[in-house]
């Protein structure tokens, strides 16, 4: 009886549209996947998957570099996990 109303909502993404892009800084290469608000969920998979492959693309040498992943929402870990594999 006491609750008058209740509202539910969604992180709202960056504009309409996430992104994932890699970005040349010196000699660092960044890799940026972010803005996916309420629907990380659901995207996460896919959008870490298209992450580390424009990284593959861009870096395309060996050895793999050592690799920081900023973030621990659902896209910094999955992209953790993934990339620890």
């Amino acid at each position: 009886d006491a609750v008058d109303e209740a509202i539910a909502c969604t992180r709202p993404m960056r504009e309409g549209k996430f992104n994932i892009s890699v970005e040349a800084r010196g000699a660092k290469t960044l890799v940026h996947c972010y803005g996916h608000g309420g629907a990380g969920c659901t995207t996460a998979f896919g959008s870490v998957r298209q992450a580390i492959r424009l990284f593959e693309e861009a870096w395309g040498g060996n050895p793999k570099p050592p690799v920081r992943v900023i973030g621990r929402g659902i896209i910094g870990m999955t992209a953790a996990m993934e990339l620890a594999l």
